[in-house]
């Protein structure tokens, strides 16, 4: 080995250099290069420092899973964020007794938990408590209806049954379509179809009936 004060050569068992007196530790096994060290070694070590933090591999792996579960919830509220009396659209219903919303697509089993258990009606649901058909497709909300003198379930702007056409037409523009003799107003909102039936002698709604026009024909 050499001196590291003079570079003079030097027994390799000295600590003191020969030529110059200086004093000569040889490099601590620690300040290896590390790719001299097996792989294994460097795998054991890292799993000594997790240990020590009191983390180990599965624990870190149910963190990133817990991260991951936090982030689709979040992504899940900011796209179906809570209906209000103010926020609720022409293609959802709000209750203002109960102050719960509905959207299409939400599963029975959350229509249950807002409504009660529904009272099965021909081919649909009838919630007797709200006066609220419902109509699913493998648990999910296709369609919904009420209907006069329901008048505790609204849409976008306060329309509900009893709201005449003029006042939908100033709310929501002309309807997208009128078929069904005049009787029905339906206003396209993606695939959401919102139809409103309209009474003939007095000019305003009757029943109001949300669907999805992929499910229901």
């Amino acid at each position: 080995m050499y001196c590291n004060k003079c570079g003079k050569e030097m027994p390799n068992d000295s600590h003191f250099c020969p030529s110059c007196g200086a004093k000569n530790v040889q490099e601590d096994s620690v300040t290896q290069n590390l790719n001299d060290i097996p792989t294994q070694v460097v795998a054991d070590r890292t799993t000594t420092i997790f240990k020590k933090k009191g983390l180990t591999p599965p624990m870190l792996a149910g963190i990133v899973i817990l991260a991951t579960v936090i982030a689709f919830a979040l992504v899940y509220l900011v796209s179906h964020p809570k209906i209000t009396a103010e926020s609720v659209t022409i293609s959802q219903l709000y209750n203002t007794d109960l102050g719960v919303g509905l959207r299409l697509n939400t599963p029975k089993s959350k229509v249950d938990q807002l409504l009660g258990k529904p009272e099965s009606y021909e081919d649909s649901y009838l919630y007797s408590d709200t006066y609220l058909y419902a109509n699913y497709k493998n648990g999910k909300l296709i369609s919904m209806y009420i209907e006069y003198p329901n008048d505790r379930w609204i849409t976008a702007k306060n329309t509900a049954v009893e709201t005449t056409t003029d006042d939908l037409i100033n709310r929501f523009g002309e309807p997208t379509s009128i078929e069904h003799d005049d009787k029905w107003w339906y206003y396209t909102t993606g695939y959401t179809i919102t139809g409103f039936e309209i009474n003939q002698y007095s000019q305003d709604v009757m029943s109001i009936f949300i669907y999805d026009q992929r499910e229901v024909s």
